[in-house]
């Protein structure tokens, strides 16, 4: 169900969120500490003043909430990305995307097994919209995160987001008299969007009204609000505040609209506000990496130096290879690598591998930072080999450090045959 007036209308948004292109590589890359803090130089986009502690780092599988520098459209303040979807932030709503694939032959993995391209996703979005609040409240940002999320997406680093700053809370200034709103990502192991808090005066508290469109059914259960959306469930904390009072309820207002007459609880919500890691594993940053159609990532490997070398598949011809690389061009759909640098935030090389049908990297290792990789291909062209004999055969290359050429390739199924390059 798709609600009109939908803030997310930009092609960049739509990449993002993905309805069809959901499958964009997200490459996720986890350090143990002690990690360094991030240098002032790092800090691509204007934020507020950093805190004098060093920020910490995200725990993996925690929310996060990451601003809109550009890479989303421009209703949208901030994204919380975290389980089950996107929830957007934008100065007069709060929009919750679900996707959920057409078939069971678009259920993560079933391209591997199948080889077929990605089918259409389909999405549900849930509008929150807080009845008689101000329109334009202030939103600030709070709790910095020293992850860094970067978007390296399209053939142009002129298209490309770097850095983009990361929080773990935002703020809705006044958006009652006197009243304020925290938004908190959720924490690792949560299976909530988000948590959220009222802040200020206490007698302020019994003005909350929120609407919701989008929504099949709405019911309370456990200081939760479990919204069915067609789709499957949405499950939403209601809202803590110490001046909760009066009891939920929720009346419906529309074919799919409901409006929730204080959805407050003065109890405590588990994980809130959502923490972040001081010691252990933890998110050192997070890169989407693709064009404009669909992209799997199915192996990494990293260097002594932190840079991570990736694998997967793709069919963007617009793809963000570097220039001089061994092939710039898609043929059909292609195995790519690419090489990025310590912080997630650049390429040192990317570049697409196969010939003129399909090919697909599996698994990377890296050796005196040449990239090895294995994969499947169905070019009868396979780049220094006898190329596939028919269907699919397997092939194993060697990449140069600088990833402008191969140093052999290797196909086998029926028959093998291995070539050597100059």
């Amino acid at each position: 169900m798709m609600i009109p007036n939908h803030p997310l209308t930009s092609p960049v948004s739509r990449r993002i969120l993905n309805i069809r292109n959901w499958t964009t590589l997200t490459v996720l890359v986890f350090s143990i500490f002690p990690l360094s803090t991030p240098s002032s130089t790092q800090a691509a986009i204007a934020s507020p003043p950093p805190p004098q502690t060093a920020a910490p780092y995200a725990q993996p599988g925690a929310g996060l909430i990451v601003q809109n520098a550009g890479q989303f459209d421009k209703q949208v303040r901030y994204a919380i990305l975290g389980t089950g979807g996107i929830t957007w932030l934008t100065d007069n709503a709060i929009w919750i995307t679900t996707l959920k694939a057409d078939s069971a032959g678009s259920a993560p993995g079933a391209e591997r097994r199948s080889h077929q391209a990605p089918q259409d996703w389909r999405a549900s979005d849930v509008r929150l919209v807080f009845i008689g609040a101000n329109a334009h409240p202030k939103m600030e940002p709070s709790a910095p995160l020293a992850t860094h999320v970067s978007y390296l997406i399209g053939a142009g680093s002129n298209t490309w987001h770097v850095n983009v700053p990361v929080w773990q809370s935002v703020r809705y200034r006044d958006l009652y008299p006197g009243v304020d709103l925290v938004v908190n990502a959720p924490r690792a192991g949560s299976d909530l969007r988000f948590n959220w808090q009222l802040e200020g005066r206490q007698d302020g508290a019994g003005a909350v009204r929120l609407h919701l469109d989008g929504v099949q059914t709405a019911q309370e259960e456990s200081n939760l609000l479990v919204l069915n959306t067609g789709l499957g469930e949405v499950r939403l904390p209601l809202i803590q505040s110490p001046g909760a009072g009066e009891q939920t309820s929720i009346q419906r207002t529309g074919l799919a609209a409901f409006d929730v007459i204080s959805p407050l609880t003065a109890t405590r919500q588990p994980g809130s506000p959502a923490s972040a890691a001081s010691t252990g594993t933890a998110v050192a940053y997070s890169t989407y990496l693709g064009g404009s159609s669909w992209e799997f990532g199915y192996g990494i490997a990293t260097a002594s130096d932190g840079s991570a070398f990736v694998t997967g598949r793709t069919a963007s011809a617009d793809f963000p290879t570097t220039p001089g690389a061994f092939d710039t061009s898609l043929a059909s759909t292609d195995a790519f690598v690419a090489k990025l640098n310590d912080k997630g935030d650049s390429l040192i090389y990317a570049t697409y591998m196969g010939g003129s049908a399909d090919d697909m990297g599996y698994s990377i290792a890296v050796s005196n930072d040449e990239a090895y990789v294995a994969g499947r291909t169905s070019s009868s062209d396979f780049p220094l080999s006898s190329g596939s004999a028919g269907g699919y055969d397997a092939f194993a290359v060697c990449l140069n450090s600088t990833g402008t050429g191969l140093i052999y390739g290797l196909t086998w199924g029926d028959q093998m045959m291995m070539r050597r390059g100059a």
